[in-house]
């Protein structure tokens, strides 16, 4: 892992520390969303919801002692060079409490102007989810009807490539799943399903998945590609769930990015897993992520 990045000085200023309790709320509507924001969605009064909140916190307690560590380390590492670095007490600074990282619950990932693709278990129904394939991968305005009434917090990504890369992996993994309009979701060539078993290996066991690079996002296209396409194979079934869908994009876009040479601290901002849970993935991104995103407001739908 790579130790966060701290700015330049002539770099551009972006918010370091979380609000405070007192300051004005800043709204966000769904027109001003950009490509590459991160909607993290608050908890609902829905079961899966409530399960989800209730089963982060050592996902939150594993990831905020991991950030911490990695930040002192860097610290340690420039008093050693001769030179100084407050990176352990900037992610304390701006790490979310227990409370509000696992309020978290959900993740989505904008690919324009009110243009926001997810995994969801919850918009096509649990049920159909579970026993047929190509259901729960969404594409809408935040008027589809699953997204009215909920909660999100918004990031934006201040690194042009980085977030460029990461759209343009997310269209390419709904263009994948979508290839024929003239056929259903379930009968596409290849199609998006919500991975319930990954969400709940995740959950329940912190089963993160392989560690990620460039080699393996392109096997992983390719298994995509030229694959089985007969109904039983899974090499056609792209599965994600909500963060796990989002970090995977981020993931593969930073090994992308970083084909030239290291982009000091986005792997620690990242990590090298991709199957995290909403609480994971909102405590690296506003506690350690300030080089790379910055917070734009809350969207109350």
């Amino acid at each position: 892992m790579y130790p966060p990045a701290r700015p330049r000085a002539n770099a551009v200023t972006i918010e370091r520390t979380r609000p405070r309790s007192n300051a004005v709320t800043r709204v966000v509507l769904p027109g001003d969303l950009k490509a590459g924001d991160i909607l993290f969605k608050h908890a609902s009064s829905s079961f899966v919801s409530k399960r989800i909140k209730a089963g982060q916190g050592t996902h939150y307690q594993d990831t905020k002692a991991a950030l911490l560590d990695g930040a002192k380390k860097n610290d340690q590492e420039a008093r050693d060079a001769g030179s100084g670095s407050n990176d352990e007490a900037m992610v304390s600074a701006n790490m979310p409490s227990e409370a509000e990282a696992c309020d978290i619950t959900h993740v989505a990932l904008a690919a324009g102007r009110d243009d926001v693709l997810e995994f969801d278990e919850g918009g096509a129904g649990k049920m159909k989810i579970l026993v047929s394939r190509g259901h729960g991968f969404v594409r809408g305005p935040m008027s589809t009807p699953g997204r009215l009434g909920k909660t999100y917090e918004v990031f934006h990504c201040t690194h042009d490539g980085l977030w460029q890369k990461a759209v343009d992996k997310a269209d390419l993994v709904w263009d994948l799943t979508h290839a024929d309009p003239t056929k259903k979701a379930t009968e596409q060539p290849r199609t998006g399903s919500y991975a319930v078993k990954s969400v709940l290996a995740t959950a329940r066991h912190k089963e993160k998945g392989p560690a990620v690079n460039l080699n393996f996002f392109e096997s992983t296209l390719n298994k995509w590609l030229v694959g089985d396409k007969s109904k039983t194979s899974d090499d056609t079934n792209v599965q994600f769930f909500c963060s796990h869908f989002v970090l995977f994009c981020y993931l593969w876009a930073a090994a992308e990015v970083q084909q030239g040479g290291t982009v000091r601290g986005l792997d620690f901002v990242l990590g090298d897993r991709a199957r995290v849970s909403p609480a994971e993935l909102y405590t690296r991104i506003k506690g350690s992520g300030w080089a790379f995103f910055t917070y734009m407001g809350t969207l109350k739908n």
